[in-house]
């Protein structure tokens, strides 16, 4: 039926982490002597209408201190997993993070 076909889809992840993303991500993580699990895309408002985009260490400290921030937003890809807090879920969906050295 129809609805069987609409629940067998698979999902799509959040954002998609480009294997050069994935790579710094696991350098640094691996430099850290405390252990983050991860690291946590957010978003803060700047400016007047503008809102930046933030990017920290995750550490389980903090997500069992604010667990309604993250729900089920996170995507592990090339050995690294990146969550997502809530507020910026709708303002990431869809899109690459990547890393690239301009010349």
């Amino acid at each position: 039926s129809a609805l069987q076909r609409r629940m067998q889809k698979t999902t799509k992840d959040i954002l998609y982490v480009t294997e050069n993303a994935a790579d710094v991500i696991q350098n640094l993580l691996k430099h850290r002597d405390d252990s983050p699990i991860g690291v946590r895309v957010g978003l803060k408002k700047k400016g007047c209408n503008g809102l930046a985009y933030t990017m920290d260490y995750l550490y389980p400290e903090y997500v069992e201190a604010h667990p309604s921030r993250f729900g089920p937003s996170s995507v592990t890809q090339h050995g690294v997993t990146v969550f997502v807090e809530q507020d910026a879920f709708m303002h990431v969906v869809g899109t690459v993070m990547d890393y690239q050295i301009d010349k």
